[in-house]
């Protein structure tokens, strides 16, 4: 919980930069990984969010913002309210259900209606899936167990998986 009431959760590997309490006027974090962020409604002061070169503008609402290094792809999920996403000039209002994804590689930003649950599930305890590359599918696994998965055949990267997972379940077993 942020000095200002605004909640956030962290998914595995990431790493969220705040200060110990905001100034006035001023509620500004920089995210690294993935956060779920539950922002305490303002409406003088805006929130933000800075995660790679992407700026997320809200007053108060639910969201997810999605940043892994390594990865090219940026996704800001709304799950309530209204947020901005900025790049550069580029500007894009989202409202529930919607998602924006930045390509880093390219600079292409896409706007699209998605099922919140899939991207904010992971905050619940669960890993849900929805024809889900295998590949895709094994990095989210792999960074939240703290695994790595070789596969001895590509073809099987592409695989398409539906289904869900408890987080805190043994793999092993």
């Amino acid at each position: 919980v942020l000095s200002d009431g605004t909640k956030v959760h962290l998914n595995s590997d990431t790493r969220l930069i705040y200060p110990v309490a905001f100034g006035e006027g001023q509620r500004e974090v920089e995210l690294e990984g993935e956060a779920y962020f539950e922002v305490a409604h303002d409406t003088v002061c805006p929130f933000f969010v800075r995660t790679g070169g992407l700026v997320v503008k809200v007053l108060g609402t639910a969201f997810n913002v999605k940043n892994y290094a390594g990865e090219d792809c940026i996704e800001t999920t709304l799950v309530e309210g209204k947020v901005n996403v900025i790049y550069g000039e580029q500007k894009l209002d989202l409202q529930p259900g919607e998602q924006v994804r930045y390509h880093s590689a390219t600079g292409y930003i896409d706007k699209l209606k998605v099922n919140p649950l899939l991207y904010v599930s992971w905050k619940d305890g669960l890993f849900i899936f929805e024809r889900q590359r295998l590949e895709d599918l094994f990095t989210i696994l792999s960074r939240w167990y703290d695994v790595e998965v070789l596969f001895e055949r590509e073809e099987l990267k592409d695989r398409l998986f539906t289904g869900d997972l408890k987080k805190y379940t043994d793999i092993g077993v």
